[in-house]
């Protein structure tokens, strides 16, 4: 099996309609909801293959597979209220995480990325991945049919950039197993990393109540995020996840690099691979731009 690529983990061209599948977990925060929408308003860039319910766990969920489904309700929910028949693009994705042996977790949802990527092969096409949650559906997916990597990109929000600070991040720390498989030689991986970087976008209580009115998506939103910044007890509510949309979407508020892939420790920390693997990581980014193409999506429900 050959390497991907470099030129696959470019900005791909604005005028370029996308073949896109996005894996979240959305039951477990808002900000997923915000991604997806702007993903599903906005056809003219996006071609959406398939929606996957990503596994996750904390206090609130008893298991992974629970997390799971409760996600993939919540996806139905979120097609009702945007007013969308496609339901047949959700898929539930794995019921538990992978082993740190790295094999498969088989799930409907890992085996539609499966298909899809091989339809994008067929067409001399490529599949972009938005993970948007443990990657335990999209390794699984690179795991069961290792060609297709050659016609996926991963446009993966987890882990943290470089520094002085424990890489324990929720979406890495989901799956040790899977995140690694993502830095591994074979993957075509951008990566959004949370803090100091999508932790950026954040919302306040007051702009989402003077500038998220209009529609039934809008107020949605507005309500279930107040309410999630009332039970944390913070002012503002960070909406991390928007951040691989809205980059494929437009990537001029973005600055990133091109570097070697790091190798990751069992627990997250990074080290030097054996061999030089390029990837994209975005080392930062314009809020204001990236939020106000967000909000005029969101009004088009």
């Amino acid at each position: 099996m050959g390497l991907y690529c470099k030129s696959h983990i470019n900005f791909p061209e604005k005028r370029r309609k996308l073949r896109v599948v996005m894996d979240t977990d959305i039951a477990n925060e808002i900000d997923d909801h915000f991604a997806l929408s702007e993903m599903l308003l906005s056809p003219e860039r996006f071609d959406v293959k398939a929606v996957i319910a990503a596994p996750y766990l904390h206090e609130r969920v008893k298991s992974h597979a629970e997390g799971m489904e409760k996600s993939y309700e919540e996806l139905h929910h979120v097609f009702d209220i945007i007013k969308r028949s496609d339901k047949d693009l959700i898929f539930k994705g794995s019921d538990k995480t992978m082993t740190e042996q790295g094999g498969a977790v088989i799930s409907s949802g890992a085996q539609r990325i499966v298909e899809l990527a091989l339809d994008a092969r067929k067409d001399n096409e490529i599949l972009y991945i938005i993970g948007i949650a443990a990657a335990t559906d999209i390794a699984s997916a690179l795991l069961m049919a290792p060609e297709i990597a050659g016609n996926v990109v991963v446009c993966w929000l987890g882990g943290h950039p470089a520094g002085p600070w424990q890489n324990n991040e929720f979406n890495l720390a989901q799956d040790y197993a899977a995140s690694r498989y993502l830095f591994s030689e074979n993957v075509p991986l951008i990566q959004f990393p949370c803090r100091n970087v999508a932790q950026m976008l954040s919302l306040s209580r007051s702009e989402l109540e003077m500038r998220y009115r209009g529609n039934a998506l809008l107020d949605y939103l507005r309500k279930r995020t107040i309410a999630e910044m009332d039970f944390s007890g913070n002012a503002s509510r960070p909406i991390w996840d928007v951040a691989p949309v809205a980059w494929l979407l437009d990537d001029a508020p973005f600055i990133s690099e091109v570097s070697a892939k790091p190798a990751l420790e069992s627990d997250g920390t990074e080290i030097s691979a054996e061999k030089s693997v390029p990837f994209r990581r975005i080392a930062s980014l314009r809020r204001d731009p990236v939020m106000e193409q967000l909000l005029s999506a969101l009004k088009r429900a």
